[in-house]
């Protein structure tokens, strides 16, 4: 009985929360798939009706022409009215595949004559965006996000370290409630 118990706990825990998509506008056309779970919530005291939230997520991009990232992050939401709420994400991302960038410079320092290791990585992602709750189990918002790329680059004994660039992209998101 405990064990069924658990499995059932387990099972119907594992399903809640929000299923989304995310299409880059940007020229990238980047289209992301991502899971959010509420983690807690806060309502109104006068109201009862939701007012605060703080999910954790998880992000991986499923197609891109270039850079390609995974990352999970907290999510905070204020809801503004009962149909749109306002959010805000801060989280680690991970490159999952950098388009051939590090080859290309790997050759580049060849070519001069240079043997060299490059390196790039992300760290911090962030985002802000709005969300707007067609109805109970189905949104669209749009947003913007934010990846950190640094670069570190080994040759003759010396470590080249530097910060690129930030990956920005404005994404459209539909998202469904489970």
């Amino acid at each position: 009985m405990k064990k069924i118990l658990i499995v059932m706990i387990a099972f119907s825990t594992a399903f809640t929360g929000t299923l989304y998509f995310g299409y880059d506008t940007d020229d990238s056309e980047i289209l992301s798939m991502g899971y959010n779970h509420t983690l807690k919530q806060w309502n109104c005291d006068e109201t009862g009706k939701p007012s605060w939230l703080l999910a954790a997520g998880l992000n991986y991009d499923i197609n891109s022409d270039s850079f390609s990232f995974a990352s999970y992050y907290l999510l905070p939401m204020k809801a503004v009215t009962d149909k749109v709420s306002i959010w805000m994400s801060l989280g680690y991302g991970f490159l999952v595949d950098d388009g051939g960038a590090e080859d290309f410079m790997e050759a580049a320092f060849e070519l001069e004559g240079i043997t060299a290791s490059v390196d790039l990585s992300t760290n911090l992602t962030y985002g802000l965006g709005m969300h707007y709750n067609y109805n109970e189990k189905m949104g669209f918002g749009i947003g913007k996000s934010v990846n950190t790329i640094d670069l570190e680059i080994i040759t003759m004994g010396l470590i080249l370290e530097a910060d690129i660039d930030d990956f920005e992209r404005t994404n459209l998101y539909f998202s469904y409630k489970f």
